[in-house]
């Protein structure tokens, strides 16, 4: 029979167990050092606010997913909710920072877009997923650029 969780035995379970670990027959591939990456995520497009109304709040979060062996690992984030008015289009600017230790091109980031409306009868905020894509992070056989190089590296502006 399960145990009753008191506050702090919560706590303890949910900062021991926030981070999805990578499949076990991808352990092996992992590096010594991490690899730090950036996704600029600017806009929204194609947003159907008919069924949502005008109040609705979007959000956006990015999630890392193995390909081959069909699991996601690693923290999830979630972005703050921003509105969406009367356009079809959200202006997000966010930029979503995050590390990890596979390099492979089955390392994929899942980017998902949320609704977020208030339920009238309840009051309570619902979710609903508006939809989904993927960013491939590595190419095939890519080699990264030494960043222990004192050479400028070229930014887009």
């Amino acid at each position: 029979m399960a145990g009753v969780l008191t506050g702090n035995s919560w706590r303890d379970f949910q900062t021991r167990y926030t981070q999805l670990p990578a499949a076990f027959d991808r352990e092996h591939e992992a590096h010594e050092t991490s690899i730090p990456l950036c996704i600029n995520l600017k806009t929204i497009d194609g947003i159907d606010n008919t069924a949502a109304g005008t109040s609705a709040l979007y959000q956006v979060s990015v999630s890392l997913f193995d390909l081959k062996f069909k699991c996601f690992f690693g923290r999830q984030w979630i972005g703050p909710a921003v509105p969406c008015g009367e356009s079809k289009k959200v202006k997000y600017k966010q930029n979503v920072y995050f590390h990890t230790s596979l390099k492979n091109s089955n390392i994929v980031a899942v980017i998902e877009v949320i609704v977020n409306t208030t339920d009238e009868l309840t009051g309570r905020i619902k979710k609903l997923s508006c939809g989904w894509g993927i960013i491939r992070l590595f190419k095939y056989n890519e080699e990264l650029p030494d960043s222990t190089r004192t050479l400028p590296l070229n930014l887009q502006t």
